[in-house]
């Protein structure tokens, strides 16, 4: 979720600006998706919950590391 937030901050383009959107709602919906895993008692369930939203934090992660090193002077 922080990184969706710190990739809409640091968003310089409205195409920026709506994937970082996406990538908070689909956070959000991932956190929501584990937590009803966890509290039904499905552990197969949590786990492919939570592989999909580390997947997402990953995905976010290298793009505003992307965007970083491309912001930094040469």
């Amino acid at each position: 979720m922080r990184e969706a937030l710190v990739a809409y901050l640091s968003a310089t383009t409205p195409r920026e600006e709506q994937a970082a959107d996406s990538a908070f709602h689909r956070a959000g919906e991932g956190h929501t998706a584990l937590y009803e895993a966890i509290a039904a008692g499905e552990p197969e369930r949590a786990e492919e919950s939570a592989g999909e939203h580390f997947m997402i934090s990953a995905e976010m992660i290298r793009d505003v590391l992307a965007r970083a090193r491309a912001a930094e002077p040469t």
